[in-house]
């Protein structure tokens, strides 16, 4: 069984991640203002928390809270390549939304990892 679930559980983490920088990257080729591009930014970090938390909680799987945590990081330190590019201000509320996202997501993850323990 572990030998599915894991890959699995794994993957679809990912995608999700994947899906959401794609979609972030979609609108930053297209002619959408700034201002929605950094607001959707924001909201697809706490969204791809949110589908992942809710994936871990009712299946009682910490692993795609896990994956969400560790995209999320890599996304909170990936954007040095934007320094200059993007307005200082819109660039550290990305990354400041992102680190938090992760940090709720690694909360998620342990807080569904232990409660089998303890119920």
């Amino acid at each position: 069984k572990i030998v599915c679930w894991v890959p699995m559980s794994l993957h679809f983490g990912w995608l999700v991640a994947a899906a959401s920088l794609s979609w972030n990257s979609f609108l930053s080729q297209s002619k959408v203002e700034d201002g929605v591009r950094l607001t959707v930014a924001i909201a697809t970090s706490y969204a791809a928390w949110a589908l992942l938390g809710f994936v871990s909680v009712s299946r009682s799987d910490p692993l795609p809270s896990l994956t969400a945590s560790w995209a999320l990081w890599a996304v909170s330190k990936g954007h040095s390549v934007l320094k200059g590019v993007v307005d200082d201000l819109a660039l550290a509320a990305l990354n400041n939304s992102a680190a938090l996202a992760a940090l709720l997501s690694l909360l998620t993850a342990a807080c569904v990892a232990v409660a089998p323990a303890v119920l």
